[in-house]
């Protein structure tokens, strides 16, 4: 039996399976956008926005810098607004190189190590012994304008080492501060401190005022050194890391 799969006759608009209703899809390949020119990136010194924000941030800058000179006060002259190192009357001249008419051996009264003279640092940093006959030769009190003390161990200024004012919290006195003190060596039952200085309360006596301050002093000290510490801890861990960064080599893998 022989089947017949195709005919050879013409179909029609219909068999075929076009319908007009439907539209005809394109053939033809979607249109490229075109990419928009994007303008170049302006950054800084180059926008308006960013010179107009750096401005105003500078000048936010500028009104601390003023606030925080407005209340400093100036070692040398005494004067608010400015700070010793950048006063006007820092080179001091000593009284006797004025009565010699020598000017030149006036140096600057700050910025310069007291006990050697050096200018690259500060006395703190100081390595020469201690002269005890003259231990700061090249310092110049802002006082009485002399050189040899400081004006904290001038004997005509009767603020000492406080020059906002105030005294040493367990003894009174300006000579020192409270951590020198010598009253947190010496026994309590001095004779000087049992002083009464002002009316306390029936149950306690000068002993107990004078315990209290002396915890605030030890309190205050043992805050400080933690901190002096936990700094001076952290430089050192930061200079020991980076010497090991320098020190490492490139591995070399030979084949």
């Amino acid at each position: 039996m022989t089947r017949y799969t195709s005919l050879a006759y013409k179909r029609t608009h219909h068999e075929a399976g076009f319908d007009d209703d439907e539209p005809a899809t394109s053939s033809a390949p979607e249109k490229k956008r075109k990419l928009e020119a994007v303008p170049a990136k302006q950054g800084w010194g180059r926008s308006e926005a960013v010179k107009a924000q750096a401005d105003k941030s500078e000048q936010r800058r500028q009104k601390r810098i003023h606030e925080r000179l407005e209340s400093t006060v100036c070692f040398a002259c005494r004067q608010k607004g400015h700070a010793a190192a950048d006063c006007p009357d820092s080179n001091l001249v000593l009284d006797n190189d004025k009565d010699v008419g020598n000017t030149a051996a006036a140096r600057p009264a700050t910025g310069i190590c007291y006990r050697c003279g050096a200018t690259n640092y500060s006395l703190k940093r100081c390595r020469k012994p201690e002269n005890p006959d003259d231990p700061l030769p090249f310092a110049t009190c802002f006082v009485c304008k002399r050189k040899g003390h400081l004006a904290g161990k001038c004997g005509q200024n009767s603020k000492g080492v406080y020059p906002k004012g105030g005294s040493c919290v367990l003894c009174g006195k300006t000579s020192h501060l409270a951590k020198d003190c010598q009253l947190r060596t010496q026994p309590v039952a001095d004779a000087a401190v049992m002083a009464a200085t002002k009316s306390v309360a029936a149950d306690e006596d000068d002993f107990h005022v004078f315990k209290r301050k002396q915890m605030r002093v030890e309190r205050a000290i043992k805050v400080s050194d933690k901190a002096a510490s936990k700094a001076k801890q952290s430089s050192s861990t930061t200079s020991q890391s980076q010497p090991a960064a320098s020190k490492s080599k490139a591995k070399v893998v030979a084949f």
